[in-house]
């Protein structure tokens, strides 16, 4: 959303901004990555996967829709059960 603002707000170098941003995003965006690996029972660094490019982010879009692990698994309890 940032990248898409930076030229309406006529500010020189917005750049910047959309660094900023950027990099702020990457601690979440690894978290949450890390987290759904983890309910499918893989470990977290596959979340790492994503730094390999075109593969890495097809990948990611796979696992986005593979179903997690049914009861608890070694990373805790499964947070579909009722």
């Amino acid at each position: 959303a940032v990248g898409g603002i930076d030229p309406y707000t006529g500010i020189q170098r917005s750049y910047i901004v959309t660094l900023i941003a950027g990099l702020a995003l990457i601690a979440p965006t690894v978290s949450a990555a890390s987290r759904r690996a983890h309910d499918f029972g893989q470990s977290g660094w596959l979340a790492a996967l994503v730094c390999v490019p075109y593969i890495g982010w097809i990948a990611a879009l796979v696992f986005i829709f593979i179903p997690g692990q049914p009861g608890p698994n070694q990373h805790g309890p499964d947070p579909k059960a009722p």
